[in-house]
């Protein structure tokens, strides 16, 4: 038979103490590890990128059979001219973000920045008005074109 001095208080029993401090430390093991989670998270996220890495993550994220089949040429040659003038904007420290594709081309056309540069402008001087053709005149690309336009920015990207 059970004797009520054999029945303990949750607080009083020697055995449950030690019980509280391993539900403490595992509790604070288990915010410590969700507080690391997210600054890992954040830092991985929010890491600066080379101009090139990030020019060529957008590049390499644009889909042209998406676009070819959905028929959204003017989408895609903004967003690869978005992408172009983003990266030497970054790479030169000039705004050509705000510029429009005539004004870029132009100061192409002008200003060889470098060496290096010379060889992704002469490219580009070359396809800017096929890239104004579709945009803006409603021009259908071809298929074989987009994919070339796109393998020739990225090699320009990747001469640098």
């Amino acid at each position: 038979m059970v004797k009520i001095e054999d029945i303990y208080d949750i607080i009083e029993n020697p055995e449950v103490k030690n019980y509280k401090f391993l539900l403490i430390a595992l509790a604070l093991s288990f915010i410590l590890g969700v507080i690391i989670f997210f600054v890992c998270y954040k830092y991985l996220k929010n890491r600066k990128l080379s101009p090139e890495q990030l020019a060529l993550k957008e590049l390499r994220s644009l889909d042209v059979e998406k676009y070819f089949q959905e028929k959204k040429f003017d989408l895609f040659y903004e967003k690869l001219s978005k992408t172009i003038k983003t990266y030497f904007s970054q790479k030169t420290g000039t705004n050509f973000s705000s510029m429009s594709d005539t004004e870029f081309y132009n100061y192409l056309e002008q200003h060889f920045l470098s060496d290096h540069e010379k060889l992704g402008a002469d490219v580009l001087i070359k396809i800017i008005p096929e890239f104004q053709k579709i945009k803006f005149a409603r021009h259908e690309a071809i298929k074989q074109q987009m994919f070339d336009d796109i393998s020739k920015i990225i090699s320009i990207v990747k001469i640098d």
